[in-house]
């Protein structure tokens, strides 16, 4: 603690960072906490108890920066003799917009522990940290000696690739978003056998790696409605007629937008990335007037755009929940598909570029599996 102390106070590495985490502290509830206070930083600790099958050793300690964020709660632990875990979810002074809180897992894996058991367990935490706060990022840290989250969590990044321990990397890190941190390693605290690790923030936020958009959108109104029912009731539909269905359809489609592109006015609208997609304009007018409430230091005013905009928000999020569940219970394809492109985070598209030489493998794959049918062959 000399020396830990000594560090947050004299150097930078410590001082400016957001959160320490210990693993194998010792500590037990018979150790005062003014023995682990530290200047500058509030403590979480979760210590080991009987649950573990050991009388000692163990334990794991958060320091939480009070410069950095002072808004967190703990929000699951767990201890056994597979693994020990703190579950932590922060909510900083400043956060990108595009996150609303932070779920930080710190573990420790016994060597002695069965590591296919203790991934299983991880995995369950964050899954279930994530049901209450989705799109959120999460981060497991601390030792994880044989443990591996690669095939519990798919997609998680590990971002610790330096040695922690003579050769090996049995500290780690793992996070949900790409990119996040990059680690250096650095001379282990007093006697510990174990490299301390500093991770780097290297995530630039959305808004400042994407360019907004600028889209076109319809500006619907009483008017544009009445004025289009005048121009479909004075067409005359008998021109449409066409003995070929499809022929009809897709004529009478593209009058309908032709229809619509005429009487509808239409304006553009810049839509920025880190916008959730649940925002909506009436929340945007009370964000506004939330702004000004605050400019015009209108304390009374702001609090009751406060809670007005509390519920705004929770109204929206309920909504796009909704609209999700319905998407999924439809028969529609194409809004399934987009419901778990949304629920998975999937923004980037993939387009596949075929050759010639591919069309030709393609045609003799159709015609090899199609081989024994005696009625038409798919041909690309």
């Amino acid at each position: 603690m000399d020396e830990l102390r000594t560090n947050a106070r004299a150097c930078y590495k410590y001082r400016e960072s957001s959160i320490l985490v210990v693993t194998e502290t010792w500590l037990n509830a018979d150790i005062p906490y003014s023995l682990i206070e530290l200047e500058g930083f509030s403590a979480v600790q979760a210590d080991r108890n009987e649950n573990s099958g050991k009388s000692r050793g163990g334990g794991i300690c958060m320091y939480v920066s009070d410069a950095w964020c002072s808004n967190y709660s703990v929000r699951m632990t767990v201890c056994n003799t597979d693994v020990e875990l703190l579950s932590v979810s922060l909510r900083p002074f400043y956060l990108p917009r595009e996150f609303g809180s932070i779920l930080i897992c710190a573990v420790y894996v016994p060597p002695s522990g069965n590591a296919a058991r203790a991934a299983a367990q991880i995995a369950d935490c964050v899954q279930q940290q994530l049901n209450r706060t989705p799109g959120a990022p999460v981060f497991e840290m601390g030792g994880f000696n044989n443990c591996k989250l690669e095939l519990s969590l798919p997609g998680y990044e590990q971002y610790v690739k330096c040695a922690t321990h003579d050769s090996r990397g049995l500290d780690k890190c793992y996070g949900n978003i790409k990119s996040a941190y990059s680690a250096r390693p650095n001379p282990p605290l007093s006697n510990s056998d174990h490299n301390t690790v500093h991770l780097i923030p290297t995530y630039k936020s959305v808004l400042k790696s994407s360019k907004p958009q600028i889209k076109t959108v319809s500006v619907w109104s009483k008017d544009s409605v009445e004025t289009l029912k005048g121009s479909l009731l004075c067409t005359n539909w008998d021109v449409f007629y066409n003995s070929d269905i499809d022929v009809a359809v897709d004529t009478i489609t593209d009058y309908l937008k032709f229809c619509v592109d005429c009487v509808v006015p239409k304006k553009e609208v810049k839509v920025y990335p880190n916008n959730k997609p649940y925002i909506s304009k009436d929340v945007k007018d009370c964000i506004n007037r939330k702004k000004t409430a605050f400019k015009n230091r209108d304390s009374l005013g702001l609090k009751i755009v406060q809670k007005e905009l509390n519920q705004k928000l929770r109204d929206a999020r309920k909504k796009h929940k909704d609209i999700i569940e319905q998407n999924f219970i439809s028969m529609d394809p194409k809004k399934l598909w987009d419901s778990m492109k949304a629920a998975a985070n999937m923004t980037t598209t993939r387009r596949c570029l075929v050759t010639d030489d591919e069309f030709t493998k393609a045609n003799e794959l159709n015609d090899f599996f199609m081989r024994f049918e005696t009625g038409f062959f798919l041909r690309v």
